[in-house]
């Protein structure tokens, strides 16, 4: 089996919130994440 995957491939920050909307805790970018592999089984 081969498989690819892609995590936040557009870049976007995400942002924590308290119980409010308003209370922000925090905001980040981590940037785009690629992985690619295979797996197999004789």
């Amino acid at each position: 089996m081969v498989f690819v995957e892609g995590i936040n491939i557009t870049n976007e920050t995400f942002r924590s919130h308290g119980r409010d909307p308003l209370q922000l805790y925090s905001v980040g970018q981590l940037g785009a994440r690629y992985n690619v592999g295979f797996r197999y089984t004789y």
